[in-house]
């Protein structure tokens, strides 16, 4: 008997041309990725009649799959599948022939992944999961921590065969991962020593079901919310003024506007600046401060701690 681990195992994706189409899964999920709650999930309702207690007759209902995965943030691979299908734009900002940077930005329609993960127990199992969409990713920076992200999915179905050998997917070894040393935050005009910082992208992807199947037949994008928070130490009273002018001046504000309008044009940026030459910047516009809370005990740091919205995101990874 052999005993599964993931030390003999693979987790990798790629990008399908349809929904539901699968492919094949060439792309790494970066360092440290791992699988989290794979899940089948039948819908087996219990039917019962009048004049008896227990059930008479099981049925299957709609098909849900589910998965997440955490990792560190290596690179963008998974970029196109965050902000959606066309997101992805390459540009040679040198001149030279030479695709540099790619830049992305939210798009109308999400873009499905097939993704493939295995072990080898006394067989080999490789499942793959098609019509895998993004429901909801996160990016997480904090001292002496590496940049983490967070994806939440749901798929379409999964096909499972016993291949010969088990593969890894790794990262290229010439990139190295994005770490807190690496991370430099502007938020709404202001530069502070930040402890930790959190952007939460909700991406309204869903499936849609019809009669006929049991399984999701098609995709599309709802609404997009940006929410997130940072942690920063109380040196100055700007982020009080912005909370207070609901980000319309970072200066001499003595109390909160007795108002519901709200600044449209504070931005924020966390740049990341990697040691291998690569970087990647998230931006953030429309950004409202919506509850700013503090502690105040002796011998301890004072901190402001921030939960923020914002209107749009983007990415830029530079190469």
């Amino acid at each position: 008997m052999t005993v599964a681990t993931g030390n003999y195992g693979r987790l990798a994706f790629g990008y399908e041309t349809t929904f539901g189409s699968g492919g094949t899964a060439t792309l790494d999920f970066g360092y440290g990725a791992k699988l989290t709650g794979s899940n089948i999930n039948r819908n087996i309702r219990m039917l019962y009649n009048i004049g008896s207690p227990t059930a008479k007759k099981p049925v299957a209902l709609q098909y849900e799959g589910t998965f997440g995965v955490d990792g560190i943030l290596t690179n963008d691979n998974l970029f196109e599948a965050i902000f959606g299908q066309g997101s992805k734009e390459e540009l040679d900002t040198n001149d030279d022939t030479i695709i540099d940077t790619h830049q992305y930005t939210v798009q109308t329609k999400p873009q499905p992944l097939y993704v493939e993960y295995g072990f080898s127990g006394d067989e080999n199992i490789l499942i793959g999961l098609k019509g895998c969409l993004i429901r909801s990713a996160s990016i997480s920076a904090r001292i002496n921590d590496p940049i983490k992200y967070k994806i939440n999915c749901v798929y379409q179905k999964p096909v499972k065969s016993n291949p010969s050998t088990i593969d890894a997917v790794d990262p290229p070894t010439a990139q190295d991962v994005f770490t807190f040393v690496d991370a430099n935050l502007t938020f709404m005009g202001q530069t502070f020593i930040v402890q930790d910082f959190s952007m939460n992208l909700d991406l309204g992807s869903n499936n849609v079901y019809g009669l006929g199947s049991a399984f999701t037949q098609d995709m599309f994008r709802g609404k997009l919310a940006v929410s997130g928070s940072a942690t920063v130490l109380a040196q100055k009273d700007d982020v009080i003024d912005l909370a207070f002018s609901l980000g319309a001046s970072n200066t001499g504000v003595t109390e909160p506007v007795d108002s519901s309008s709200v600044d449209e044009t504070q931005t924020a940026s966390l740049v990341l600046n990697g040691g291998d030459g690569r970087s990647i910047t998230f931006d953030l516009q429309g950004v409202a401060i919506d509850k700013l809370s503090q502690d105040l005990e002796a011998g301890e740091m004072v901190v402001f701690s921030i939960d923020y919205l914002a209107m749009l995101a983007s990415a830029t990874y530079t190469f």
